[in-house]
């Protein structure tokens, strides 16, 4: 199940798609870089699906192999629901969805009026400029939690700044926070 956004499955028109978050290779320190690796290769992959006008969730993920992804769709989206999508992973869902795909290498993003990815976009977008413009660096390791925290946002995007703050601390009651849980930092060994 993924980790960010609630706990129902996502219905109705359901956009899923993936992202590619980090640095250039060419950005990084020189003992950083890895050899052969440029582009999407380099960078940490997280997949996502949002329901139109509803909630998004999102997952760190190794690979866009459909044996990564299809689980994913499956777990997190109701059979039924019209599911939309780009080209780039190829998966059918033909059977449990009614599945469309926009085709982004022919310069297709909308067709028909509502056949498009471009909300799990917006959400792509709005992570990325945050991490950017406000934390300048995401490592890997913590990526899935900003990831919840910006699906966090999204999620209760309509309610008020009294209701959000009043539902982060009712969520903080009874959880410890140790230094390692926060950095995953562990002492050398002697």
């Amino acid at each position: 199940m993924l980790k960010s956004g609630q706990g129902k499955n996502l219905d109705g028109i359901v956009e899923t798609d993936e992202a590619f978050i980090g640095g250039k290779e060419a950005n990084k320190q020189l003992s950083k870089r890895k050899a052969g690796k440029e582009g999407a290769y380099s960078k940490t992959i997280v997949w996502g699906a949002v329901e139109r006008d509803g909630e998004v969730k999102t997952q760190v993920i190794a690979d866009i192999k459909s044996h990564t992804i299809q689980p994913l769709v499956r777990e997190n989206v109701a059979k039924g629901s019209m599911l939309m999508t780009d080209n780039y992973v190829r998966i059918s869902y033909s059977q449990d969805y009614d599945h469309h795909v926009v085709k982004h290498q022919n310069d297709e993003y909308v067709r028909d009026g509502y056949i498009h990815t471009n909300t799990i976009e917006g959400f792509w977008s709005l992570l990325k400029r945050g991490i950017v413009g406000t934390f300048h660096y995401v490592s890997p390791q913590h990526l899935q939690r900003y990831c919840d925290e910006f699906s966090y946002r999204y999620n209760y995007r309509i309610v008020s700044n009294a209701f959000r703050f009043d539902d982060s601390m009712k969520r903080t009651e009874g959880v410890r926070l140790t230094y390692h849980s926060l950095t995953g930092y562990q002492k050398p060994k002697a």
